[in-house]
């Protein structure tokens, strides 16, 4: 994050940031947050005389907010966050800050399921970001990319399916066609599909974001992993059940590698997995990827 001061800012404060800046480099947020949380007492008292340093008390709200989200403070974080927005008029105040600011505080709204107003904030943090000359895309595209998540959830298909397209536009005109950010965006594309019954289009972007990671130098097995899985839920359910097979042995393997990241997806692999061999009638493989399953999962929990 650059920070935004102003060119006049007091020496204390000056100071203060670099320590906190300090800090968080090597790791030591605790005592970063104890620094910011001085700094913003220190930039409050500053503006009870000099309201117009008001941009340095947002800027070390903001330095406080995110370092309490790093370490999972989401609740603290929050009241930070709109602490810094309630300044949202004063002139001093950069657009690009108060854009950055909604969206790391939609993205709290949106890891509690408070949904609505997460969509509120991004939407409004699209519209000051694109307000700027040049817009920087790829956050708008980062942006897109949740809304389509957030829409999806609420089974809002087409509004999602919109969303999902701009951010791979984005995706693909800065950072390639065959970029990480937009593999996961044809992932999404492909979920999106499959929980709209479009089973054949989910197919196609699962098939297409496989083929990136897989050609990509960067790609990890966690993001492999449940790639396999996606598109190995969309053969399945077109009735291509050897093909799903294959895809789901595919990957727990790679999944099995990395457990610990992904512990979440390799369960529901195997879930989906087994219900598969379940139905297809070999119920013994089945009672052996879940006894394997467990054996795996017992030394992580």
């Amino acid at each position: 994050m650059s920070l935004n001061l102003d060119h006049n800012t007091p020496t204390v404060l000056n100071v203060l940031i670099e320590r906190i800046q300090n800090l968080k480099k090597s790791g030591k947020f605790e005592d970063a947050i104890r620094a910011a949380e001085t700094a913003v007492e220190s930039a409050r008292r500053l503006i009870e005389d000099r309201p117009d340093q008001i941009i340095n008390l947002v800027t070390c709200l903001e330095l406080l907010g995110n370092l309490l989200r790093i370490c999972g403070k989401e609740m603290e974080s929050e009241a930070v966050y709109v602490e810094a927005l309630s300044y949202e008029g004063s002139e001093k105040i950069e657009m690009r800050q108060l854009a950055r600011i909604k969206s790391n505080l939609a993205c709290i709204y949106d890891n509690n399921n408070l949904n609505d107003e997460a969509i509120i904030l991004y939407n409004q943090a699209i519209d000051t970001f694109s307000s700027l000359t040049p817009s920087p895309e790829i956050e708008i595209a980062n942006i897109r990319n949740n809304l389509g998540m957030l829409h999806k959830k609420k089974r809002e298909f087409e509004v999602a399916e919109n969303n999902y397209m701009i951010a791979l536009q984005a995706f693909e005109n800065n950072k390639g066609a065959t970029s990480e950010e937009a593999a996961a965006v044809y992932n999404n594309l492909g979920t999106l599909f499959y929980d709209s019954e479009l089973i054949n289009q989910s197919r196609e972007m699962h098939e297409q974001a496989l083929e990136i990671l897989i050609e990509s130098k960067k790609s990890n097995n966690s993001d492999l992993g449940q790639s396999y899985s996606n598109l190995a839920a969309s053969l399945e359910k077109l009735g291509e059940t050897d093909a799903a097979e294959k895809n789901y042995e595919l990957a727990l393997g790679l999944l099995e590698t990395t457990l610990k990241d992904a512990l979440d997806i390799y369960e529901i692999t195997c879930e989906n997995y087994c219900n598969l061999l379940i139905r297809i009638g070999k119920k013994r493989r089945a009672a052996s990827v879940q006894k394997k399953a467990l054996k795996l999962t017992s030394k992580i929990r």
